[in-house]
């Protein structure tokens, strides 16, 4: 698939550990995605500015963070920060 650079679906999956606050989850992406915390869709936003998707989520511990990539292609830009805000 890679060197046929057809599109496909793809998923980034990750297991964190997060001290008490809200985050922020921000992917720059030129593709359509789904970030799921813990098995729950998050409300996604699109800053105007700067193109970046994010979504906000309030953790504590153990959290598993899912994003679901439509029409995937390898040479595709993905950049992603977690980061709490408070």
């Amino acid at each position: 698939i890679r060197e046929l650079n057809l599109p496909y679906q793809a998923a980034w999956v990750g297991i964190g550990c997060f001290n008490h606050g809200v985050y922020r989850i921000q992917i720059m992406t030129d593709r359509m995605l789904t970030i799921w915390v813990d098995g729950e869709e998050i409300c996604l936003h699109t800053d105007a500015q700067s193109g970046a998707v994010f979504g906000h989520a309030c953790l504590n511990g153990d959290h598993e963070v899912r994003i679901e990539l439509e029409d995937w292609q390898c040479k595709a830009k993905f950049d992603i920060d977690v980061y709490r805000i408070r």
